[in-house]
């Protein structure tokens, strides 16, 4: 994995994927209807897990299991990164500005926003991770059919959000 290429110290890791699924209905998760009631105008950005296709479903939950192999202690947090730039009412440059983010500026002007997107979910992990964001989605009562926290195969994971 290129993670463990890079001869780092893992602080915490934020990943735009699920990170647990539910078998209730549409894969309704009490995380994700937290959102959509939250932020109705973006409420479609928000989808349910029977609704998400396979690759972002299962790739990104694959590349968190693969790191708690090569790093048993690294914390995990699930990340939204779209919905945080509409929740904060602001751009990339502008979110970057407001969390004192550095990083090449060509990031925010791409067409593809993966790296944007990556970068917003390490923003949620080291926001989450130093306590400076208090509200963990992921420790709300379970809908049923979901995994209960204890229940996670990646338990433990998170999911930092700002307010």
């Amino acid at each position: 994995m290129w993670v463990a290429e890079l001869n780092v110290d893992l602080l915490g890791v934020g990943v735009d994927a699920p990170l647990w699924w539910s078998s209730g209905p549409s894969g309704a998760r009490a995380a994700d209807q937290w959102l959509r009631a939250r932020y109705p105008g973006a409420r479609n950005s928000v989808m349910l897990t029977n609704s998400i296709f396979g690759g972002v479903l299962i790739q990104g939950f694959l590349f968190a299991a693969e790191l708690r192999e090569r790093f048993p202690s690294v914390p995990v947090t699930e990340a939204h990164p779209k919905l945080l730039l509409h929740a904060r009412g602001k751009d990339f440059g502008g979110l970057a500005q407001e969390f004192n983010l550095e990083m090449d500026s060509e990031i925010g002007q791409e067409q593809n926003d993966d790296r944007r997107d990556a970068v917003l979910a390490a923003l949620a992990a080291r926001e989450g991770f130093h306590g400076n964001w208090k509200n963990d989605l992921g420790r709300q009562a379970p809908f049923f059919g979901e995994q209960a926290a204890s229940e996670r195969a990646l338990n433990p994971v998170y999911y930092w959000w700002f307010e």
